[in-house]
């Protein structure tokens, strides 16, 4: 009888936290955002890209920013992840993102990203961009 007591106040108190209205519980997902650029030479790589906010052409991200082995990641291009969250908000931000290819400019994209209380998310903007 004891033991069926726990279990059943274990049961009623696990249901309560899980519908609480009041709070929202985050995963501890990390996400990221990227783009996909198609060209037809096999052998593309984007020489350089940028990723601005519009509101005030702060630099966020940038390929030379990245910490990743040279050829490793070169598709998709990642433009926000969940490093850069308090770098929006729950209404959103635009961001720009351009990329280089033998010193000219191919992509120049707008992109609206917002978060919520726990993950990043695209609102608008292309995810797949053919050349």
């Amino acid at each position: 009888m004891k033991n069926s007591f726990w279990l059943l106040f274990t049961v009623a108190l696990f249901s309560f936290q899980c519908h609480k209205d009041d709070e929202e519980y985050c995963t501890m997902e990390f996400r990221m955002i990227t783009v996909e650029i198609n060209h037809p030479d096999s052998n593309f790589v984007v020489d350089d890209f940028y990723v601005v906010r519009a509101l005030d052409n702060d630099t966020i991200i940038s390929k030379s920013g990245l910490n990743y082995q040279e050829g490793l990641y070169d598709q998709p291009i990642i433009i926000f992840t969940s490093n850069e969250f308090d770098f929006t908000n729950p209404e959103g931000y635009d961001f720009l993102f351009t990329a280089y290819y033998d010193g000219e400019v191919i992509v120049n994209e707008r992109y609206r990203i917002n978060r919520d209380r726990c993950h990043v998310r695209l609102m608008d903007g292309k995810s797949t961009i053919n050349l």
